[in-house]
């Protein structure tokens, strides 16, 4: 639980969180940066655009350019780095939570079932 702690402290005392994988099997440090409401900027690379979604900025893997161009246009617009934020925490919620997972799931069968009824 410490470790925990400490983790969730490091976060929250961050600008931004940095993810340039260029294969991410899920994608955990981005949800976690978003989680604790940290803005994130990621790679194209593996599961990423899955977890950040429209809540990060999402670059190509091994362009170091628009990942530079992302950090600089990132730490000087404070409007940004709030919607961010804001949207980050939001997604995380709504996706990655054991909530989310059932609603979504929810949201599948409803939609089987019905598509299937009479059948």
């Amino acid at each position: 639980m410490a470790v925990l702690l400490t983790l969730v402290k490091l976060y929250s005392q961050s600008s931004a969180a940095i993810v340039p994988s260029v294969y991410e099997g899920f994608g955990f440090p981005a949800g976690e940066a978003m989680a604790c409401g940290v803005p994130v900027i990621s790679s194209d690379g593996g599961a990423l655009p899955e977890v950040v979604g429209d809540a990060g900025i999402v670059v190509p893997a091994r362009d170091h350019t628009a990942l530079a161009d992302a950090i600089d246009t990132l730490l000087n617009d404070v409007k940004l780095q709030k919607r961010l934020a804001k949207a980050g925490i939001e997604r995380v919620v709504r996706l990655f939570t054991w909530e989310g997972a059932v609603r979504q799931m929810i949201e599948v069968y409803s939609k089987l079932i019905k598509k299937n009824r009479g059948k």
